[in-house]
């Protein structure tokens, strides 16, 4: 019988495809980015309503602090409908410059408080490729002056 030899010629492509695999997996994880804390607070004012049959839409304009943006202004556009439901959109930009885009999904638990959740949808500068969202509440007791805090984690 007859020993076949396995060369080293035919393993090192192998060695080098599994290493490069390896390497992806491992590196590709690291560029994905970690989960980081995410939480802030903030003051804003309601700058414009629109009327509309079936919902109102407030544009809100803000400040506030938090990680990762530090210091940041914010522009909103939210829909509120006939039962209290919150939707829309806030740019989050921060000094800078860099913007970090969140949907929102919220709903009046009282007259002057919303609970609900930001969901990342974009960003710009250190943000493009971020991931990742918040809980928030706000309270606006006059109905133009609005108060907020939101935590989560942000990649």
């Amino acid at each position: 019988m007859k020993h076949i030899r396995t060369s080293s010629f035919t393993q090192l492509p192998i060695a080098r495809l599994a290493a490069a695999i390896l390497m992806l997996t491992v590196f590709g994880f690291a560029l994905a980015g970690s989960m980081t804390p995410f939480k802030g607070w903030g003051s804003a004012t309601v700058i414009g309503v629109n009327v509309q049959p079936t919902y109102t839409e407030l544009t809100i304009a803000g400040t506030g602090q938090s990680t990762h943006l530090g210091r940041f202004c914010r522009l909103e556009v939210l829909q509120i409908n006939g039962t209290g439901g919150v939707s829309g959109t806030i740019v989050f930009t921060a000094a800078n410059g860099d913007t970090l885009t969140v949907s929102v999904a919220g709903q009046f638990v009282s007259a002057t408080d919303v609970v609900g959740t930001y969901a990342v949808t974009s960003g710009t500068g250190r943000f493009a490729a971020s991931t990742g969202g918040a809980d928030f509440t706000a309270q606006s007791l006059d109905g133009i002056h609005v108060t907020f805090r939101f935590g989560g984690a942000i990649s």
